[in-house]
C-alpha cells in the first residue's frame, strides 16, 4: 500500500477516534448538567456548565492526543504530522 494511500487512511481513523471521543465528552458533560441542574438551581447552571465544557473538552483533548502518541509510538510514523512520533522530535 503506497504511503500516502496509508496515511489517509490513518487520518481517517485517527479522525473517527477524535470524533468518538468528543461525543462520549458532550454525553458526559450532558448527564452530569441534568444533574447539576437539579442541585444547584438553573441561575448557577449556566456557569456550572462552562466549566464543565472546558474541562470535559480539555480532558477528551488530552485522551485524544494521548492515544495518537500511543499510536505513533506503535506505528513509528508522524500519523497527525504534527513532526513529533509519540510526543517526541521526529528522526529522519
Amino acid at each position: 500500500m503506497p504511503e500516502e494511500q496509508q496515511n489517509q487512511e490513518n487520518k481517517f481513523g485517527l479522525g473517527e477516534l477524535l470524533e468518538n471521543v468528543k461525543e462520549g465528552a458532550a454525553k458526559v458533560t450532558d448527564a452530569v448538567k441534568d444533574k447539576v441542574e437539579n442541585v444547584v438551581g438553573e441561575e448557577n447552571l449556566k456557569k456550572v456548565t462552562d466549566v464543565l465544557t472546558t474541562d470535559v473538552g480539555e480532558l477528551a483533548k488530552d485522551t485524544a492526543s494521548s492515544a495518537v502518541d500511543a499510536l505513533e509510538n506503535l506505528t513509528g510514523k508522524d500519523i497527525n504530522q504534527d513532526g513529533t512520533v509519540g510526543g517526541k522530535p521526529k528522526e529522519d
